[in-house]
């Protein structure tokens, strides 16, 4: 009877490891919960106003459309927003992670050497 206590209690605790393990191991294979793309920045497409709940121009955001690669090569054209007011530097290479869900989750900037080849077969150097 000792014996069945203890392998329901080392099941139970497999159990409750993998349910705190997966997320994680989930994240890591899918790249944190989205696709990469690698583009290069282009001129801003326009600057917008950002306003607060009141309708009170805070400051200015600037808005580019680039196109971007993932790893494999393949092509999706992203809308990316600045923060604050400030703006992209042409030519810079942007990485950004896009979900179906949110789209644009974030972006940062990186260096030619980071931009996985099939993508920079698309891109200027």
């Amino acid at each position: 009877m000792e014996d069945k206590r203890m392998k329901k209690l080392w099941i139970g605790l497999a159990v409750v490891a993998i349910l705190i393990a997966a997320p994680f191991v989930v994240g890591k294979v899918y790249d944190g919960w989205g696709t990469s793309y690698y583009g290069q920045v282009g001129e801003a497409s326009s600057r917008q106003p950002s306003k607060d709940d009141q309708g009170t121009i805070q400051g200015y955001y600037y808005v580019y459309h680039i196109k971007g690669y993932d790893k494999d090569g393949k092509s999706r054209m992203l809308t990316v927003n600045t923060m604050g007011d400030k703006k992209f530097t042409k030519g810079h290479y942007i990485k950004i992670l896009w979900t179906a869900a949110k789209g644009v989750k974030n972006y940062e900037g990186v260096k030619w050497a980071a931009v996985p080849q099939k993508a920079q077969n698309h891109l200027r150097h």
